[in-house]
């Protein structure tokens, strides 16, 4: 069984959430993307495997731990962080400067 994120909650926002979901673990503190439009929304499809589902079964599949990823886009990371552990390293373009925030701080553990 899935955990459903309680994104109606005004708490939602405050917690630390490790997701396991399309082969691998994302870990976000909610505090680090308050000012993230869209947030929930990505949280919610992580949970239930709907977000980016694509992307990540793409990544998944090509995983080589020879090879450098590029994330082009990279938002807040969550795609950075998929990847991560299935290659050599991974670099992350972002240009909006409230999300590299966010980034940074997703991306430190």
């Amino acid at each position: 069984m899935k955990n459903v994120a309680n994104v109606s909650s005004p708490l939602w926002r405050y917690r630390m959430r490790r997701i396991q979901a399309f082969h691998g673990t994302f870990l976000f503190d909610d505090s680090n993307n308050r000012d993230i439009q869209n947030y929930s929304y990505m949280i919610s499809g992580l949970y239930d495997e709907t977000w980016e589902k694509d992307t990540c079964e793409i990544i998944y599949t090509l995983r080589d731990p020879n090879k450098i990823f590029l994330d082009i886009g990279a938002w807040i990371g969550p795609i950075s962080m998929y990847a991560s552990p299935f290659y050599k390293k991974v670099i992350a373009i972002e240009a909006d400067k409230i999300a590299i925030r966010s980034f940074i701080k997703n991306t430190k553990h």
